[in-house]
């Protein structure tokens, strides 16, 4: 954001490429540190295949996915999941490549038996998200990256709101722990093709930054 900066200030890349029309518009309106045309739409790190939109109790199954996340409150994100499993819904975890899963699983302060019911997932797959029908969180950019699968996304209250843009454009929930059951059956409308391609531009990198080189 380079929060404090004006495009006076500006001595950075003559390109910067983002991921969508939703990230240029995001930074656009948030800093005024970028100059006019530095701000280039170019493609997301991965490239994921979008499917026809799941939502929750189609095929009576309650699959959520909830990724590891280090910079999170770890401690209530555990009392989400742990309610979650109460109320007989299928955890699966999403771990990070980078540290020992124990390790991740420790940080939710979840009982023995609590995390032996976990499905631990060390890829995402598109055999995976047909069985998920939630993905849940609250920082991760995971959270935005598997938006093309279309699943309900649900963000869990927490101090952080790093997730925020996605519940004010209606396209996730917001779940309270005190409204937990509440907060689930509200209704979420579908996920459009048209915002994830808004959000991820759904092209290769090197046919993105052709257009940027050639331009």
């Amino acid at each position: 954001m380079m929060e404090g900066f004006g495009v006076e200030d500006y001595c950075w890349y003559d390109n910067i490429l983002v991921w969508g029309d939703f990230w240029k518009d995001l930074l656009a309106k948030a800093s005024s540190y970028y100059p006019p045309g530095v701000l280039r739409v170019a493609a997301n790190k991965h490239i994921y295949k979008p499917l026809d939109y799941s939502s929750i109790g189609a095929n009576g199954s309650r699959k959520i996915l909830v990724p590891y996340e280090f910079l999170a409150n770890t401690e209530k994100i555990g009392c989400y999941i742990r309610a979650l499993l109460m109320k007989g819904y299928e955890i699966y975890f999403k771990t990070r490549p980078d540290e020992p899963i124990d390790a991740q699983l420790d940080c939710y302060l979840l009982t023995g038996e609590e995390r032996n019911q976990i499905v631990i997932v060390e890829e995402i797959t598109d055999e995976l998200m047909k069985k998920i029908d939630i993905v849940a969180g609250t920082s991760t950019t995971l959270i935005y990256d598997l938006l093309p699968y279309r699943k309900q996304t649900w963000v869990f209250d927490t101090d952080f709101c790093l997730l925020d843009q996605l519940v004010i454009r209606g396209v996730s929930k917001l779940i309270h722990l005190e409204t937990l059951e509440e907060d689930i059956r509200r209704p979420l409308p579908e996920i459009s093709i048209d915002f994830v391609n808004y959000v991820f531009r759904q092209i290769q990198l090197p046919e993105a930054l052709r257009e940027v080189l050639i331009s």
